[in-house]
């Protein structure tokens, strides 16, 4: 994978702790929410991402049912973002690369 801003940017930033769900988001690499009750062991438990056209800046815990992220078109670092509200619960269509 390349990590430069023409690759695929996914370095995890701008976080929110809520008990023991981390949500994060990773610019180019979407949003993800893990479960981190045992630290040592972290679980994925939800990720959303459409690398080809988002990039997150952030992801924030909103309420019990939905988080936000904030986002800009990807490869153009301006304010031609948009907010998204996701569903705050474990997916089961995650793909592991």
């Amino acid at each position: 994978m390349d990590p430069t801003k023409e690759g695929i940017n996914t370095t995890p930033h701008n976080m929110d702790l809520r008990g023991d769900r981390l949500y994060t988001s990773w610019y180019d690499g979407g949003v993800k929410i893990h479960d981190v009750s045992d630290p040592g062991r972290p679980e994925l438990l939800a990720w959303w991402r459409a690398p080809r056209r988002w990039s997150f800046w952030t992801a924030q815990y909103a309420t019990d049912e939905f988080f936000v992220a904030s986002s800009h078109t990807r490869g153009h670092y301006t304010h031609d973002g948009a907010p998204f509200a996701f569903p705050n619960r474990a997916s089961s269509g995650i793909r592991r690369r």
